[in-house]
């Protein structure tokens, strides 16, 4: 039996370790949390089917204004105040509207001209 030359015990401080260990989770969560609004955010907004927001939305169903409201108090509470700049759930101009039924109405950006007006949905 051929035994080492030398023998060594790595030192962890359990303190230093948890610290670390939480470090890597808090990381690991926010990363998780910046990802799944954006991935939900490219559904609306920029569907990879070539689905309207309002399509994507109303497919939503009565989940609609929960996912809304969600992810616009994890924006302002959590990613705003972290990243350090404004973060939006909307692209500029659009809006919603919930139902009491937890349906969400989005309205269009207006575009309107000096010489016209036109209304959009």
């Amino acid at each position: 039996m051929s035994l080492p030359l030398l023998s060594f015990s790595p030192v962890v401080d359990p303190v230093a370790q948890g610290i670390q260990n939480l470090t890597l989770q808090i990381n690991r969560a926010f990363s998780q949390l910046q990802s799944l609004l954006n991935t939900g955010a490219a559904l609306v907004w920029n569907n990879p089917s070539g689905a309207t927001p309002q399509q994507v939305v109303s497919t939503m169903g009565t989940n609609a204004a929960a996912i809304f409201q969600l992810s616009g108090i994890l924006t302002s509470s959590v990613l705003t105040p972290i990243v350090g700049s404004t973060v939006s759930i909307m692209p500029p101009g659009w809006s919603y509207v919930t139902s009491a039924d937890g349906t969400v109405t989005l309205t269009a950006p207006s575009t309107s001209t000096s010489t016209s007006t036109s209304t959009g949905t």
